[in-house]
């Protein structure tokens, strides 16, 4: 009986052995270092005249917005500067019954963003912060493009339901009729023509899984793909989301608008 004991007790040995020395292994192992905190390279100034924005509360909405906007364009390479102003007072040539409620002057080294008090929250920042990212790369982009992809960020899934609406509503324009209407900046029809800027990206993001970056290489109207084809597959995702406005008999054209302004074009003034 004892000899055909030994082999089991001798395989519950070695099991328990390796178990114990498995056990071993995971006490001891490194733990691994917590990542640091990201670092974001902006400053923030509260303009007098300013008030209840807690300067605190401000910092953390920015960081954010910059989370919103490095997760699809990357690390950002130059710094922002971003004012809170009482109101925005700019000459901007928009279209009657439009309000500017945001600038971003790209630099160089350093772009600079000035927001309205009423309208500093999560989409508005990672809007103007989508265009100062932007600008860190080769090149630019056409104007309502840069201001289409920047729509996407007003979203933390980047879908738009009043953007996606708003096509739908003028589901005549082809490619040639965006184009030509995108030459202008802040006319009559400029919530249009960055609806469709939105859903172009949105488009190349979620069907065709571009980066953002990538997006980049869109520089020209013959570049872009069929409308019809845009409109279609926002169809299907407002339906798969289930993404609706909350008003459907709201306005679709808002009353306030963010824009670029590159000082180097006075004369366009977003650039384009």
């Amino acid at each position: 009986m004892k000899k055909f004991l030994t082999p089991f007790l001798c395989i519950g040995l070695l099991f328990f052995s390796v178990a114990c020395q498995s056990t071993k292994n995971k006490e001891q192992a490194p733990t691994e270092p917590e990542a640091p905190p990201r670092f974001y390279d902006y400053s923030l100034r509260i303009a007098p005249g300013v008030s209840h924005i807690p300067r605190s509360t401000a910092s953390n909405l920015i960081e954010r917005a910059f989370q919103r906007v490095e997760r699809e364009w990357g690390e950002f390479e130059h710094t922002v500067s971003i004012t809170i102003v009482p109101e925005i007072e700019s000459s901007y040539p928009i279209a009657e019954g439009y309000i500017v409620k945001a600038l971003c002057y790209p630099g160089y080294k350093t772009s600079r963003i000035e927001i309205g008090q009423k309208y500093f929250d999560l989409a508005t920042t990672s809007h103007e912060l989508s265009h100062a990212r932007l600008n860190e790369f080769p090149g630019r982009a056409l104007r309502w493009w840069d201001e289409g992809m920047a729509e996407y960020f007003e979203s933390s899934n980047g879908f738009r339901p009043d953007a996606a609406e708003t096509i739908f509503a003028f589901s005549s324009w082809d490619l040639n009729k965006l184009c030509t209407e995108g030459v202008s900046s802040g006319g009559d029809l400029e919530f249009v023509v960055r609806a469709y800027g939105w859903a172009l990206a949105y488009y190349y993001r979620h069907k065709d899984n571009m980066t953002f970056p990538e997006m980049l290489s869109l520089k020209q109207c013959s570049h872009f793909g069929n409308l019809a084809d845009v409109r279609r597959f926002i169809t299907e995702e407002q339906y798969r989301l289930g993404a609706y406005r909350e008003d459907p008999n709201a306005p679709l054209k808002p009353k306030a608008m963010s824009f670029v302004l590159y000082e180097d074009d006075p004369n366009l003034p977003e650039g384009r």
